[in-house]
């Protein structure tokens, strides 16, 4: 068995770090998915990583871009992404964690895990979009409310 650590949301949105024993990755993942934890990031405890990539990994968040806002085409990918998901037979749930933790922009990731928390919580798709009005205009909201 391997030690994972982790970044998670519980059920209020609050961000909770630690430590998980398991066979795999996709056991430590669903414990954490049983306990009601939204997975931000879920790493091996004995993973070696080597100095060019800690520092390109490092350098990669000063970049500019990844603090922009999200533009048309991220909305539009996310829409394709999302509706690609569903129709392969991804449950909502399964397609906006997916494709936050594919997305490179920290605020559309956080605007995503926002969504998915809210959705966990009883909210609907609309909704959780209509909450996040400073990264979603409100022709999305119309539209998903029309799903």
């Amino acid at each position: 068995m391997a030690n994972f650590t982790y970044k998670a949301l519980d059920q209020q949105g609050n961000e909770t770090t630690g430590t998980i024993e398991a066979g795999s990755e996709n056991e430590a993942r669903s414990s954490l998915r049983a306990k009601s934890l939204c997975i931000l990031k879920l790493k091996s405890g004995h993973e070696q990583r080597s100095a060019k990539y800690i520092i390109t990994n490092a350098l990669s968040y000063l970049s500019i871009n990844r603090y922009k806002k999200a533009n048309n085409a991220d909305l539009v990918l996310f829409f394709r992404q999302v509706a690609l998901m569903l129709r392969s037979g991804n449950t909502l749930m399964q397609a906006i964690e997916a494709i936050s933790q594919m997305t490179n922009k920290v605020r559309f990731k956080n605007a995503l895990v926002r969504m998915l928390v809210s959705i966990q919580g009883g909210s609907s798709f609309a909704q959780a979009i209509e909450k996040e009005k400073t990264m979603f205009p409100p022709t999305c909201f119309a539209l998903s409310c029309q799903w």
